[in-house]
């Protein structure tokens, strides 16, 4: 006979829901093989509000190595999936040899699902190639 013993744990039923948040990103945090054509994305784990996520709350900038932004990247956010995904889309190749911080900004004043969530604040960096 098998006896387990669970102390300390928590139903999944009961642990607290983690509101709107990204679930995913494209290219990977920290990757540094991306091409100048990668077109970023994000995964949201509820449909976005596409009145409130636009590219004043969703941004991609270059940045410097103390990461003091170097220059805003002119994007359009394009809802996909039924606004669980957005690509985050740009008109020129990004310029090679720069790190791109793209960001999320949460609360109240940010990016909201349809439901009035506000997201979770979120940071990814990504490295394109020279």
């Amino acid at each position: 006979m098998l006896l387990l013993a669970l102390v300390g744990c928590t139903p999944v039923d009961s642990l607290p829901d983690p509101g709107f948040v990204i679930v995913g990103v494209s290219p990977d945090e920290d990757a540094a093989d991306v091409v100048e054509a990668h077109i970023p994305e994000l995964r949201f784990s509820d449909p976005i509000d596409p009145e409130l996520c636009t590219p004043e709350t969703l941004r991609l900038d270059a940045v410097h190595a103390d990461e003091s932004v170097a220059f805003a990247v002119d994007l359009a956010v394009v809802s996909k999936d039924e606004g669980y995904r957005v690509q985050l889309t740009h008109d020129a190749p990004l310029p090679t040899g720069w790190t791109y911080r793209l960001s999320a900004r949460g609360g109240d004043d940010g990016c909201q699902s349809l439901d009035g969530l506000p997201l979770a604040p979120f940071a990814s960096a990504f490295t394109v190639v020279e």
